[in-house]
């Protein structure tokens, strides 16, 4: 299974760690299945390129952004995952951010059976995807993407990127947006 290289200054409790950090070495090695800030599961991050998913991760911790967030590295697994939400097993995530080019199950498939299951089709759902293509954006809006957003270049962007979630997730929690209320295209 694939591992990350995460610098020891990220502050989060890791489960399903491959390795003790070691304080000697400025890196841990942590299996990015499942990373969790707090009991409260508020963000599900699904994204298979390990830099992205540390740099977003990154950009909302600059962003006083403090919600759990859960992670899965391919569109089998936030599935899976998101079933373990119906089992009571993890917290209904209040935000999805997901990339669209997923191994096994690709991000359109993904947002296509959040959309379709009952308990899961109010989860507003950000689309991240380096995809200029406009079938890709309208195929993501059509399917029920809440906002597409092109992975930005530069940390500017990135920041930018990390403040549109803050905003985004700060409206989910007065309960004044769900996944259909404001559909945009975001670059």
């Amino acid at each position: 299974m694939p591992v990350l290289l995460v610098p020891v200054p990220y502050s989060v409790n890791y489960h399903e760690c491959s390795q003790i950090p070691d304080r000697e070495n400025p890196f841990k090695l942590v299996v990015p299945c499942y990373i969790e800030q707090n009991s409260m599961q508020s963000i599900m991050l699904i994204e298979d390129n390990p830099a992205d998913a540390y740099l977003l991760r990154d950009a909302l911790r600059l962003n006083q952004i403090d919600d759990g967030i859960t992670m899965a590295q391919d569109g089998e697994t936030a599935l899976m995952k998101l079933g373990a939400v119906d089992r009571g097993e993890l917290s209904l995530p209040r935000l999805v951010l997901l990339d669209l080019n997923l191994p096994k199950i690709d991000g359109f498939e993904v947002l296509r059976s959040i959309r379709e299951r009952e308990n899961w089709s109010n989860i507003p759902v950000v689309v991240l995807s380096s995809s200029r293509h406009e079938r890709d954006i309208k195929q993501c809006l059509a399917l029920g993407a809440t906002r597409y957003m092109e992975k930005p270049g530069d940390l500017d962007g990135l920041m930018r990127m990390g403040a549109e979630i803050k905003n985004l997730l700060q409206a989910v929690r007065e309960h004044a947006i769900d996944h259909c209320d404001h559909a945009s295209v975001l670059g």
